[in-house]
């Protein structure tokens, strides 16, 4: 799995943010930059989700995800991933 998939999952668990969001996140740079200012990107992102990134509540949500993931023998795949679906990847 890569760091970018964590990424996105971090993204994908905040309250309020969408898909749109996410897309409109991800164009705007690496999201690990993304993710590390989250107050630069408050336009899209509610005060609950900049706050849960700004304490690293979303992330550590995201890895407890990914650890339940495993233990029950699932990997959550990304985008930017190989494996990801590529009929899903066009359209998302």
């Amino acid at each position: 799995m890569k760091s970018t998939t964590c990424d996105l999952l971090t993204l994908a668990l905040l309250p309020e943010v969408g898909p749109r969001a996410v897309c409109a996140l991800r164009q705007r740079g690496a999201l690990a930059d993304v993710l590390g200012e989250p107050r630069a990107h408050a336009d899209l992102l509610g005060p609950a989700a900049v706050e849960q990134l700004r304490s690293g509540a979303a992330r550590a949500a995201a890895e407890r995800e990914l650890l339940a993931a495993g233990r029950l023998g699932l990997r959550v795949v990304g985008l930017d991933e190989p494996d990801y679906p590529a009929h899903l990847a066009r359209i998302y």
